[in-house]
């Protein structure tokens, strides 16, 4: 092997690592809110403690908390989709094998639609849910959530699940060339 090509085996092992990396975080940050933080503060809205008003705990507990990490995680999503779509890029430039690069062209195409709806849902969605819990308009607020939750559970969610499958039609491709 020459060094050009060892040179670019490293680079797309190591952009392909990037890749999953964030990848992971993306996926984990959806069942960290989506499986253990909305499901506590829904129940302690249904459940509210003795004494609190139950309509300012939902305020309270649906901007504070679920806000915050929703903003927070939609800065997460920002920045892993942009580190993975620079990953694939990187990838489909060193790689050989029109196969695995179409592969990867594939994923690189999943994560600009991800990186996409990211950017919907944080920097349209998430601003308009704001204002409507400012004025305390939880009808059009929960109608917003609930177009968020759609778009998280039958969009980006079926999206991420593509991506082990292409990674694995990626590593049959690379060990059958």
């Amino acid at each position: 092997m020459s060094r050009p090509v060892i040179a670019s085996a490293t680079l797309a092992t190591v952009a392909d690592a990037l890749h999953s990396i964030m990848y992971a975080i993306w996926l984990g940050g959806i069942i960290m809110i989506g499986a253990l933080v909305a499901p506590v503060v829904a129940q302690i809205i249904h459940h509210p403690p003795v004494g609190l008003d139950p309509s300012l705990l939902k305020l309270t507990l649906t901007a504070g908390v679920i806000g915050e990490s929703l903003r927070r995680f939609n800065f997460v999503c920002y920045v892993a989709g942009t580190l993975m779509l620079v990953s694939g890029l990187i990838e489909i430039a060193v790689l050989h094998g029109t196969g695995r690069r179409l592969l990867t062209f594939i994923r690189v195409t999943v994560t600009a639609i991800l990186l996409a709806l990211a950017f919907y849902l944080g920097g349209v969605l998430v601003p308009r849910m704001d204002m409507l819990l400012s004025q305390q308009n939880m009808a059009m607020f929960d109608s917003l959530h609930k177009q968020y939750e759609n778009i998280v559970v039958f969009y980006q969610t079926p999206l991420l699940l593509a991506i082990p499958i292409l990674n694995a039609l990626r590593t049959i491709q690379r060990s059958g060339s």
